[in-house]
């Protein structure tokens, strides 16, 4: 499957490339501008992910909504432009086909002067009309240690958000609006009436736990769990493939983002009203750096199931 050119709005000429699973008429689709996937939905258009109407799509800016791949750097949290530059490169398609679709981002000259460590970053994601499984390699390359941060930013389409309710995203986080000053979230379910930034330390912990959210999406879907983890190879050069098999268990944070009133008036790629329809929920290894020798491979999985 050829990437193909389709247009959102005048300034959109960026390669797109949609995958089906045919069995189940549930379709994939994604923007090669920062990898990212910008729409899951079923035979019947029930969408889950959420795209801003006025995000940008340049080719320059990062795409509002979808499942933006932040790399090696979280939000300003380092030298490098805000959420690093994964989310805005151009990134290339290995397969589209039934069910399945693997983009993959190298190293360049531009990605060396900003950051100079050689990487490769591989996107694989499975999935049918009810379960969304996408896995990001992140392998070192080059002959060198690095350190890097990475984060899969899932945009959640909420008819709602006063009618949202998460389940099971509790315990240790870091409030980003109170400049990372820590908090115990201990209630097993609760809704989001305000802006809210946290980040949930070591949240997947030794078993990934499920995480459900209420009231997500739309046309028929009441809800999705969500599960979320990380592993590190224990020896070097895996395949892709292998790595699963050879891995052990890493530390997985999740952030917990809505913009709300204020902020979402001063996004210029964000309606002010939007912040109703929209929750993130976002699997990543952001909490800490994640340190990669020469050879080996980190992995951040998430798996979001209808309900």
């Amino acid at each position: 499957s050829q990437p193909k050119r389709t247009s959102k709005m005048a300034s959109d000429n960026l390669a797109t490339v949609t995958a089906t699973h045919t069995a189940s008429g549930a379709t994939v689709t994604a923007y090669l501008h920062g990898g990212t996937i910008t729409s899951w939905k079923t035979r019947d258009n029930a969408e889950l992910l959420f795209v801003s109407d006025k995000a940008v799509l340049d080719g320059k800016k990062a795409i509002r909504g979808g499942v933006p791949l932040i790399f090696p750097q979280f939000g300003g949290d380092g030298p490098l432009v805000s959420h690093g530059f994964g989310r805005v490169s151009e990134w290339t398609l290995i397969k589209a086909d039934d069910g399945l679709l693997t983009l993959e981002l190298s190293d360049t000259a531009a990605t060396l002067e900003q950051w100079p460590h050689p990487f490769r970053l591989q996107l694989q994601v499975v999935f049918d009309d009810k379960c969304f499984r996408s896995t990001l390699f992140v392998r070192n390359t080059g002959s060198e240690s690095f350190k890097f941060q990475a984060l899969l930013h899932t945009y959640y389409a909420l008819p709602d958000i006063t009618k949202l309710k998460i389940s099971g995203l509790t315990g240790l986080y870091r409030d980003k609006l109170k400049d990372g000053a820590q908090g115990t979230e201990d209630r097993t379910s609760y809704g989001i009436d305000q802006e809210t930034d946290r980040i949930f330390v070591d949240a997947a912990g030794s078993e990934p736990r499920a995480i459900t959210l209420s009231h997500v999406g739309h046309a028929g879907t009441t809800g999705v769990e969500l599960k979320f983890g990380a592993f590190l190879d224990s020896c070097e050069q895996k395949t892709e493939e292998q790595l699963s098999d050879a891995a052990s268990a890493a530390a997985c944070d999740a952030v917990l983002w809505n913009p709300w009133v204020d902020k979402a008036r001063r996004m210029g790629d964000f309606g002010d009203e939007e912040f109703r329809k929209m929750v993130c929920v976002e699997p990543g290894r952001v909490s800490t750096h994640q340190p990669l020798k020469p050879g080996q491979s980190f992995a951040l999985w998430q798996e979001i199931s209808r309900l």
